[in-house]
């Protein structure tokens, strides 16, 4: 029998820090991604790398108030029993360099930026130039503002632009439980164009609402019904993971080179930052 060498050690997901990067700070704090980072403002948000010395806090404390359960409903993290669960995450996102994690601060409420949540840039790839936004959480009071639309257009100009103002990428995708028909109108206001159902692409904990019927293809419904589903779990963390849920379908959205330079999705997302002013 032939032998082929293959030396891949699967990485360990372990954070054996106690509160990771809790005092590091901003200086010194690497981001690990592989584009360039940079603050992104209007007149009205400032959108800036998260740093968790600076936000991890004002994370914790801000998805505690309002509705935590609706918050996190269709994520897989969250809602958070103590800031130390925001460090991990966080230290989760820092270590991959496809992802990185932006602060986000309404600049209209006072004399000082206010932080009113966060947002992420998720599964970059240099080869395809392209990423995903994601991880977008915006904490209740800022909630039917213009803070959600103005963070957006700023990542989604910044993405897409060429260089040096943005990064120049061909593709900026948005994905949603099938569910969660709020995000889904958030992305279409923005100027994503659907795409459709990715079946089985979402591994959420059992108890989430997005990990249900309703982001369940008929395959894996009947599966669950008849008690014949098994998570397949082992890749990703080395052991099997006997309290995470099944995978769920997402809803995709996409904005392209073509949409934003010779389509009308530019136009969409200047219209949309205006009317929320």
């Amino acid at each position: 029998m032939s032998s082929y060498l293959n030396t891949f050690v699967l990485p360990s997901n372990e954070t054996r820090e106690v509160d990771p990067h809790k005092d590091t700070p901003k200086e010194a704090y690497d981001l690990n991604f592989m584009f360039p980072v940079k603050e992104l403002r209007t007149d009205k948000v400032l959108v800036c790398p998260l740093i968790p010395s600076l936000h991890a806090q004002l994370y914790f404390d801000g998805t505690r108030e309002g509705d935590v359960e609706a918050t996190f409903q269709s994520l897989r993290w969250g809602p958070f029993s103590s800031v130390s669960q925001v460090y991990t995450l966080l230290e989760e996102y820092r270590r991959d360099a496809s992802s990185v994690m932006f602060a986000i601060y309404d600049l209209t409420r006072g004399p000082e930026p206010e932080f009113a949540g966060v947002l992420g840039f998720m599964r970059a790839d240099r080869r395809t130039l392209s990423l995903e936004i994601g991880h977008v959480v915006t904490l209740s009071k800022f909630r039917r503002t213009h803070v959600l639309s103005h963070a957006c257009g700023l990542a989604i100009a910044y993405c897409l632009s060429a260089p040096p103002e943005g990064l120049g990428l061909r593709r900026v995708q948005w994905t949603a439980s099938p569910r969660n028909v709020s995000s889904q109108k958030a992305a279409i206001r923005m100027g994503f164009k659907y795409e459709g159902i990715v079946r089985g692409f979402y591994d959420l904990p059992n108890g989430k609402k997005g990990n249900d019927d309703q982001a369940l293809n008929s395959v894996e419904k009947r599966s669950r019904r008849e008690g014949l589903w098994k998570m397949q779990s082992l890749w990703s963390e080395g052991v099997e993971r006997k309290d995470r849920g099944i995978a769920s379908d997402c809803w995709l959205a996409s904005i392209t080179t073509g949409d934003w330079e010779y389509g009308d999705t530019k136009s969409v997302v200047e219209r949309q930052m205006i009317r929320e002013t």
